[in-house]
């Protein structure tokens, strides 16, 4: 999708409004809400646009104090909106509207920004990626129709996706192929995190380098997530920055 933008211009039209969100969405880009005239930022994503087109649904922000002071500001355009797409800082007004309780999670409910400005140009990767040191502490089982399910371990972790190691395979996957994961391990205490993704890199050993010690890696991207695994995975990787 081609969003086009500069730093003196105004996006405003709905539409328009609609096709930056909907590629934040799918995009999986983190977004910080905060109330005017105040210096905290809270964390969060975009995990849902409503039906209707006329409203926006947040997962539970972060610091977790965030929700409570959002929420006391119901019928106000008092909160602030802002997120990077493609090196570019966008930043419009909402407001709070309801909180929506999806599998044990309260979302937040606010109402489109009127208007988007584009700031200024950065470069910076919006994802932090995590590596797993530990062997034990994530494992994947990845499977895909019309063939046998295959374990490995999670080499690095990030909102987006995830890098794994498996025993090198007769028939590799391909990228673009769509899988099915099943997050494990001991950080996960028997609660795994069902996904989806498609793959996107690929590391073969050649024929005369597979050893059965040799491991194959691939890249795979998140696709399609549910909110309640996305809330998920989220928590995930932030468990590990804090370790």
């Amino acid at each position: 999708m081609n969003i086009k933008a500069n730093s003196r211009s105004i996006i405003s039209e709905e539409e328009t409004i609609l096709q930056l969100l909907e590629a934040v969405q799918s995009g999986r880009i983190f977004i910080n809400l905060s109330l005017q005239g105040k210096e905290q930022n809270y964390r969060t994503r975009l995990l849902k646009i409503g039906d209707n087109k006329d409203s926006l649904f947040f997962a539970p922000l972060e610091p977790a104090q965030g929700n409570m002071k959002i929420r006391a500001c119901r019928d106000t355009a008092a909160v602030n909106i802002s997120f990077v797409y493609k090196n570019q800082i966008y930043q419009g007004s909402i407001t709070f509207l309801k909180v929506l309780a999806v599998n044990g999670n309260n979302l937040l409910q606010c109402t489109l920004p009127e208007q988007l400005q584009p700031t200024q140009k950065i470069r910076r990767r919006e994802e932090s990626r995590v590596i797993v040191l530990n062997k034990t502490d994530l494992i994947v089982t990845v499977m895909m129709k019309g063939r046998q399910k295959v374990s490995g371990v999670i080499e690095d972790l990030s909102t987006g996706g995830l890098s794994f190691s498996c025993p090198s395979l007769s028939s590799p996957f391909k990228g673009g192929d769509v899988v099915s994961i099943s997050i494990g391990g001991d950080l996960l205490k028997g609660k795994p995190i069902i996904a989806s993704g498609i793959i996107r890199r690929c590391v073969i050993m050649r024929q005369d380098q597979k050893t059965d010690k040799c491991a194959d890696y691939y890249g795979l991207q998140f696709y399609n997530l549910s909110p309640a695994t996305d809330i998920a995975i989220d928590r995930l990787v932030r468990s590990r920055f804090t370790k």
